[in-house]
């Protein structure tokens, strides 16, 4: 995979895609499987691509860039289609904003959960007309611009603003909308993580500390390590470990 730029991010998928993110306008894709790269053109004219991710069915990928738009393309063999674009932001990203656009596919592989604005964004297709649009859902929202969102299930979300540092745990199902924690955070966020087997939530910010929460929030129930929502755990300073000593666990 050649870029035009320095590659800043690179994403696996379903074991077979490989997604390349760099300040190119376009989404690049390499298939491990045959070796072919895919170029996801066209792409975001004039402006780089943030981020990028193939849906969990292999039938559709889909980029964001810094003109707050979300494009999606349809993958046939090792070519990919473009399909429409969708905005999701009111204005172009500045290049110096931490947040870079990140979007996630729910397993339904028709559903996409993106940020942009003080609440949170579904894309998803219309089976009559094929066509995808956007639609947003009031009751999941911040006082400022939601930056990033992921999911923990296809009824737990996690939304964060970069504004306000805060980090909101939600549950959204048949019987509603319930905010679930609250979590203030100190340093801005680049990215977030939860571990399914050991139920913990992960913030990685600017100063390169990563900061933890455990709890399986779908149950309700709390591992003894919990840290209360207003808390993190002590810090891991990526500057200053040692790999001698992770090599020797």
């Amino acid at each position: 995979m050649k870029f035009t730029y320095p590659v800043n991010k690179v994403r696996f998928s379903d074991q077979k895609w490989v997604a390349g993110i760099s300040g190119d306008e376009h989404l690049s894709l390499f298939n491990t499987e045959t070796q072919k790269t895919i170029m996801c053109k066209p792409g975001h004219d004039g402006c780089s691509v943030k981020s990028g991710q193939v849906d969990p069915l292999g039938k559709f990928v889909l980029s964001t860039g810094s003109d707050g738009h979300c494009n999606i393309y349809k993958l046939e063999g090792d070519s990919a289609s473009f399909v429409t674009k969708v905005k999701i932001c009111d204005k172009k990203v500045p290049l110096d904003r931490i947040s870079d656009l990140e979007c996630q596919w729910l397993q339904d592989g028709e559903t996409i959960l993106v940020p942009g604005k003080n609440s949170i964004g579904f894309i998803q297709k219309d089976d009559e007309t094929n066509e995808w649009s956007i639609t947003h859902e009031e009751s999941i929202s911040h006082n400022s611009e939601i930056t990033g969102v992921m999911s923990i299930s296809n009824e737990v979300l996690v939304t964060y603003s970069e504004s306000d540092k805060h980090a909101k745990i939600w549950c959204l199902n048949d019987e509603g909308c319930k905010m679930l924690d609250d979590v203030k955070l100190k340093t801005p966020v680049i990215s977030m993580a939860y571990d399914m087997q050991s139920k913990t939530l992960a913030f990685m910010d600017t100063e390169c500390s990563i900061s933890f929460i455990q709890k399986d929030f779908e149950t309700g129930t709390m591992p003894a390590a919990q840290q209360v929502a207003d808390e993190v755990s002590d810090d891991i300073d990526l500057d200053n470990i040692e790999m001698d000593d992770l090599e020797s666990k």
